[in-house]
């Protein structure tokens, strides 16, 4: 952080849910933390016009594709270029809700029942009319994004500069055996430098060829 000023503000911290069978996976929801405030997108409730407008002016796109399908749908669905992406997934050895013990953030009691393919389920529950079921699906992807935003500033090996409240809840209660949580490690990777020879942060959108 002494070397150039990062833009924490304009930042694209995100989470997918990602339904459908193989092969036929779409983007259901999508839930970001951006300029420190909380949006969401629902697939045939929300217009794009937002999430594109972000999207394309933040510095960086941060998120954790354990399956590397996020970004490609991204870009399928929305069109969306992601010459600014970090996907976290490159700097920790295990996945991303195992990794809340690592970043000092205790794992909600409500999910430790949920699984991703819940998501699966609450999407074809809100479609058949459970608004609740929308909820705990936005829920659980803020959830997660909120752990990428902690993952992002262990890497850095800085301190969150602030914890935005979630303004979701978990609603629906799924009836999944418990799963026992393994603790994960973030790697010690220098993610500034990498950030400095890709991006010029004192002028926001502004990219440096390497």
């Amino acid at each position: 952080m002494n070397e150039y000023e990062l833009s924490l503000d304009n930042i694209f911290f995100f989470d997918a849910q990602i339904v459908g069978s193989h092969g036929k996976e779409f983007i259901a929801s999508i839930v970001w933390l951006h300029n420190f405030q909380w949006s969401s997108w629902t697939r045939g409730v929300d217009g794009n016009e937002v999430l594109i407008n972000q999207w394309n002016n933040s510095d960086a796109i941060v998120s954790f594709d354990e399956e590397e399908i996020v970004m490609s749908l991204m870009k399928s669905q929305f069109g969306l270029k992601y010459d600014a992406y970090i996907n976290l997934v490159d700097y920790c050895d295990n996945h991303l809700t195992n990794m809340a013990d690592e970043v000092g953030i205790a794992y909600p009691a409500e999910l430790l029942d949920f699984k991703k393919s819940d998501s699966t389920k609450l999407w074809m529950e809100f479609i058949q009319g459970n608004d609740s079921a929308l909820n705990s699906m936005l829920f659980f992807g803020a959830w997660n994004t909120d752990l990428i935003y902690h993952i992002f500033f262990q890497v850095c090996g800085d301190t969150v500069p602030l914890r935005v409240f979630i303004p979701w809840a978990l609603e629906k209660q799924p009836t999944n055996l418990k799963v026992k949580r393994k603790k994960g490690k973030v790697q010690e990777k220098d993610l500034y430098n990498k950030l400095k020879r890709s991006y010029d942060f004192s002028s926001p959108g502004a990219a440096i060829d390497e």
